[in-house]
């Protein structure tokens, strides 16, 4: 077992437990917003697409662990959102109503 193994299966597990999170988010009464669905769906897909590959084999063997480390923060930004991609979209929602953003 190399270290370069080691990142390329933490990489692919860091994008399946990101595309599983923005799967599994359930609204729950909030506003329905078109822009953050497509952001969404984008992410789900991407995600879920590297997952995949490196499930079969098909993507690239030598992963760089500066993509293994935006994988990483992007996965645990989306556990720590429970899948909700607007807090990531819209600073409102991850600072409040902060005077600076406007």
């Amino acid at each position: 077992m190399t270290v370069g193994f080691i990142v390329f299966s933490l990489n692919g597990a860091a994008c399946a437990i990101t595309c599983l999170c923005i799967l599994m988010y359930r609204r729950k009464g909030a506003r329905f917003r078109l822009g953050a669905s497509v952001v969404a769906y984008v992410l789900a897909l991407a995600t879920g697409a590297v997952a995949i590959r490196t499930l079969y084999g098909t993507y690239g063997d030598p992963v760089d662990p500066s993509e293994l480390l935006i994988n990483g923060v992007l996965c645990v930004s989306m556990l720590a959102s429970r899948g909700n991609v607007t807090v990531l979209i819209s600073p409102r929602k991850m600072f409040g109503e902060a005077k600076f953003w406007t």
